[in-house]
């Protein structure tokens, strides 16, 4: 796996949300389709999504480069949704950020780890067209 999502709820009163229930699916799907795809020999990214809430809100906004482990060949990228994001999110929105994180991780990567984003970029479109499929009336 050469992705990986994480979720940081602001509050208990983010559990079973749209937001957190979006955000399980999301990388429930995308854990699996990588599960099918074979193994790489790439870094792992990290990508954790914050989610304000009654008990923390990020305090940054936007996305920010985090943790890099070279031993491990992982990046953490972190993404701060603001509330009205939070409110309205959309899968096609999480993966647009999700895309933003992989082109940030690639251009910091760049001349520290080898890294090539187009595969992974490939699959979070195939997962775009995935859950539009499923989420499409017949």
């Amino acid at each position: 796996m050469s992705v990986s999502i994480g979720v940081v709820l602001g509050g208990g009163e983010l559990a079973g949300s749209p937001i957190d229930s979006l955000l399980i699916r999301f990388t429930r799907e995308l854990a699996a389709m990588q599960g099918r795809l074979e193994a790489a020999s790439r870094p792992e990214i990290n990508i954790v999504f914050y989610v304000p809430g009654s008990q923390f809100t990020p305090d940054f906004s936007g996305l920010r480069l985090a943790t890099f482990r070279r031993r491990e060949g992982t990046l953490m990228v972190q993404i701060a949704l603001s509330a009205d994001q939070a409110e309205a999110a959309h899968p096609k929105q999480l993966l647009s950020l999700s895309s933003a994180a992989l082109r940030l991780a690639e251009k910091w990567l760049r001349t520290r780890f080898p890294y090539d984003s187009a595969p992974d970029l490939e699959m979070l479109d195939r997962l775009g067209k995935q859950l539009e499929d499923r989420d499409s009336p017949p």
